[in-house]
């Protein structure tokens, strides 16, 4: 059992290594009918079911137009991520490709897939490094500019196939802070963005 006053969040996963169904989570007991958290045993907590979808593409440098694969998946920075998040946002709306082939979010030939996720809801796939790293090109990686898709609604059992997402690689960027009212004094403990206008 769990302690009663609390309030908590059941969660529902299909262990197998590829699930084949998917269910929300659901928080309980209901704040308005309860609030002050679990007072008794709780019956009739359902939950729905509902037959997976997943979202499945592949990758390719822009530049060169190479397919990336088993072969020369070293190439995508170790970090490399590949999500799909529920927009707008519902519990439970957030998947991400497994680390396949040497690290990367690719399996053997190549493509990546993202899920389980919710049918009938809206999904943006995005495709992105958590940080990016100049020690990265001397590992034999590169670094590449941010991509996704946006509005992708699956149908269940559906394996919605995105085609190939070319990557372009990442520019720097490179400059010095001053002040102003001496041009020759650097300026530390400063953020700089670049975000597209």
């Amino acid at each position: 059992g769990v302690p009663a006053g609390d309030f908590y969040t059941l969660s529902i996963e299909d262990v197998a290594d590829e699930p084949k169904y998917i269910g929300k989570p659901t928080a309980f007991p209901d704040q308005g009918q309860s609030p002050d958290g679990l007072q008794s045993s709780l019956t009739g907590q359902d939950v729905l079911m509902r037959r997976a979808a997943y979202i499945t593409g592949k990758l390719a440098d822009a530049a060169s137009g190479e397919i990336f694969t088993e072969r020369n998946a070293k190439v995508l920075p170790p970090n490399l991520r590949i999500i799909a998040v529920a927009n707008p946002w519902v519990e439970g709306g957030f998947a991400q490709a497994a680390s396949s082939v040497s690290n990367r979010p690719i399996r053997a030939d190549g493509s990546f897939l993202v899920g389980p996720l919710f049918p009938e809801t809206l999904y943006d796939l995005k495709v992105f490094q958590d940080k990016w790293d100049l020690a990265f090109l001397a590992q034999g990686s590169q670094n590449y500019a941010p991509t996704g898709l946006s509005g992708l609604t699956l149908q269940p059992l559906e394996r919605k196939d995105v085609g190939t997402l070319s990557l372009n690689q990442g520019q720097s960027i490179k400059g010095t802070l001053v002040d102003a009212a001496s041009t020759t004094t650097a300026l530390g403990n400063i953020r700089v963005a670049a975000k597209p206008s």
